[in-house]
């Protein structure tokens, strides 16, 4: 839908400027109900109630899993007729038509509707109080504004939620029931979040697995996620604008800031690149070596992609010495689970769950998108490899003549608070109070 209201906006500024566009909602009225069942099947229709009572169904109904299955036919059908005879753009999901046009079409489109859906499943079968028209209107939960461009959480939504994990006792014992309701709040907002996803799935781990009776302590990386979502919930309820995407952000793009990383247990090495609009070359714009010891990893191998996962964060933050923010990224490096944990926001040892969240804020307080990972061999690696072992830019210079610059810059990341904020051993999750005022107390390592 985002994708849609962008396209038309972009076209229609293009071929009549100057022209309002607006958005348009219609219901229609009674959904499943306007399914009729065939005489012959109504026998298959039938639900034993108690005291050997039996009710039979004239009509789809809600409850039954394969009403929406049924019902599909009907929104596709509808669909069809719709995108071929309105002057705007229209979407169809199950019983909602949300549509955008021009201010001049809006009478015309919605007449049009109505006799598509009428003609189609008999008289009023609009719910004509629930249509709406304006520049900012609700769709499945989310909210499109057309003036400001952006795709935010309904707010009765966000409420909701907030209550549900306000209400969580991250110290007592919870319920399968419980940890599923939470989780799936949490997954409605990552496609517009994007902060939250790293939390979603240890939200979804705490109960896989585990019989829905009886209770269990909330695992640590589940307690973490609920204190985060409480504090995102509720900036989001005040800072509105920085808990949304752009109508255009869901559209792929080429990104153009590059962060090349790789780890040791005791060292990161980090290299940026730049590549210009319509350039294939890159342009290298400096590296850095970085000492880890004060992590205490030692020798224990387990801990390496927890190691590379920090370096990639590490990467994203040094982006702010070149002047990047409001940007998309391309990550490359030789870890697979970093890379995955980057791309898709899910974050599955739990020793890497600190990094997780300063990773995540990061990218908040930056506006930056992972928008690409590129996994490179150990041979392909071999920069970052050697800086994080400890060699400075010069020593690659060997293989790699762009490194005898001596104009190439050395990025002082002033990581000592960072690698606090990231370090595994602190728990930080032990009550509200305590988990506040460790990351408040060292905001301003995120920036």
């Amino acid at each position: 839908i985002s994708n849609m209201v962008d396209h038309f906006l972009h076209q229609s500024s293009l071929e009549y400027p100057g022209e309002r566009v607006v958005l348009w909602k219609m219901d229609l009225k009674g959904a499943y109900t306007l399914l009729s069942f065939c005489a012959e099947d109504v026998p298959l229709m039938g639900s034993e109630l108690t005291d050997g009572l039996i009710m039979f169904f004239l009509c789809g109904i809600f409850g039954w899993t394969g009403t929406p299955a049924c019902f599909q036919v009907v929104t596709r059908a509808i669909a069809h007729e719709l995108i071929t005879r309105l002057r705007g753009k229209v979407k169809v999901y199950v019983d909602d038509i949300f549509g955008v046009t021009r201010q001049c079409d809006l009478d015309y489109d919605l007449g049009v509707t109505t006799t598509v859906c009428e003609t189609m499943l008999g008289p009023d079968a609009v719910e004509v109080t629930k249509t709406e028209v304006g520049p900012r209107l609700g769709v499945i939960g989310y909210e499109i504004d057309l003036e400001l461009r952006l795709v935010a959480v309904a707010h009765k939504n966000v409420l909701k939620a907030l209550h549900g994990f306000l209400s969580t006792n991250v110290d007592a014992p919870t319920t399968v029931k419980a940890l599923q309701r939470l989780a799936s709040w949490a997954s409605r907002y990552g496609e517009i979040c994007r902060y939250m996803r790293p939390y979603v799935g240890a939200l979804y781990a705490a109960y896989t697995g585990r019989k829905t009776m009886g209770t269990f302590p909330i695992p640590a990386a589940a307690r973490i996620s609920i204190l985060l979502f409480r504090v995102l919930l509720s900036l989001t309820s005040v800072l509105e604008r920085q808990f949304t995407r752009a109508l255009g952000s869901f559209q792929p793009t080429s990104p153009q800031w590059i962060v090349e990383f790789d780890a040791s247990l005791s060292g990161v090495g980090i290299l940026w690149f730049r590549r210009e609009p319509g350039v294939s070359n890159e342009i290298l714009l400096g590296g850095c070596s970085l000492d880890i010891t004060s992590l205490g990893f030692g020798v224990d191998s387990s801990l390496q992609n927890t190691a590379e996962f920090i370096a990639g964060a590490l990467g994203v933050r040094g982006l702010s010495a070149f002047g990047a923010s409001h940007c998309s990224v391309e990550l490359r490096g030789d870890s697979i689970s970093a890379l995955t944990w980057a791309k898709k926001s899910k974050v599955r040892s739990a020793t890497a769950s600190n990094a997780a969240v300063f990773f995540a804020l990061q990218n908040m307080a930056l506006d930056i998108q992972i928008a690409m990972v590129t996994h490179l061999s150990s041979e392909e690696n071999w920069r970052a490899d050697m800086l994080s072992r400890g060699s400075c830019l010069a020593d690659l210079g060997n293989r790699d003549s762009r490194f005898l610059n001596p104009m190439l810059p050395v990025v002082d990341l002033r990581a000592d608070r960072v690698l606090q904020l990231c370090d595994p051993s602190h728990d930080s999750t032990s009550s509200d109070e305590k988990f506040v005022q460790f990351w408040i107390s060292r905001r301003w390592g995120l920036g």
